[in-house]
């Protein structure tokens, strides 16, 4: 399961594109406690109750933001195409904006992800 979409079961689809405009395309840690800076802005952002949320199901991990949904979509779609065994080529000739060694790189961090 992707982080984009653990977040929007977490925060529905109205609080995650509220969540999104801010925090896109950046890392951020979740804090295990509701407290700092980064928690009272995510208040801001989600609220009280979403930002309570997003702490208890992701306390004290690093989490990156894509700068899109689709951008996340297609990385999963890579990876789970070079783990059904499609060749490398075969996938990169698909979504031609990428190299071969980039369809390695996303099918390698998806996997280090989903761990």
């Amino acid at each position: 399961m992707t982080t984009l979409s653990e977040l929007r079961e977490v925060l529905g689809d109205l609080l995650l594109q509220r969540f999104l405009a801010v925090f896109r395309g950046t890392n951020v840690r979740l804090p295990k406690s509701p407290r700092g800076a980064f928690f009272r802005e995510l208040e801001r952002v989600v609220g009280t109750d979403g930002a309570e949320r997003v702490r208890q199901r992701f306390a004290g991990e690093k989490l990156y933001i894509p700068s899109s949904m689709e951008k996340e979509q297609r990385n999963a779609e890579i990876a789970a195409r070079k783990a059904s065994g499609e060749s490398t080529r075969s996938i990169s000739r698909t979504y031609r904006e990428i190299s071969d060694r980039q369809v390695r790189r996303i099918a390698a961090e998806m996997k280090a992800r989903a761990k």
